[in-house]
């Protein structure tokens, strides 16, 4: 089911199908929108259509490094403030300095627990002023429920 629009976006590249889908499950329970993608090449093109509020990514991938796709990200004026949360198997101090060096926003290592993941993500967007808090307009599917007009609608109806 997707998340009710305006809430934040996350984005999630990860190539482990199982933590991706069960990453973006617990983060659209939590109320915030968010799709996964198993590749950079599925990202890029989804950053294209919306740029999101926020970004996870896992360092280790099959077709680009998540830190050449950081890195990337902060080279684009569209992106460039984007934060970054970095979700990896890779746990070494060094491996932490390089990425929260190297732009990261956050790291957190793999394996994580989800209620932790998503108070991270929530203080990331508080930090960086990116936390969307106006629900007076929500929908889902098709209906839309504006709570200042005391209007719901379906498919425009």
């Amino acid at each position: 089911m997707p998340a009710a629009k305006g809430f934040n976006m996350i984005y999630y590249v990860e190539d482990d199908d199982n933590i991706r889908d069960l990453t973006v499950y617990a983060l659209r329970k939590q109320g915030i929108e968010a799709e996964g993608f198993s590749c950079d090449g599925e990202f890029k093109a989804a950053v294209a259509r919306r740029v999101p509020d926020a970004v996870l990514l896992d360092i280790m991938l099959p077709d680009t490094d998540g830190l050449a796709i950081m890195r990337r990200l902060r080279a684009d004026r569209l992106t460039a403030t984007v934060p970054i949360m970095m979700l990896t198997a890779k746990d070494t101090e060094l491996d932490k300095v390089r990425a929260l060096d190297g732009g990261a926003d956050d790291y957190l290592s793999k394996p994580f627990g989800m209620m932790e993941l998503v108070s991270r993500i929530k203080a990331v967007l508080r930090r960086t002023g990116r936390i969307k808090t106006d629900t007076s307009e929500l929908e889902i599917n098709g209906v839309k429920m504006d709570l200042k007009k005391h209007e719901v609608t379906a498919d425009g109806k």
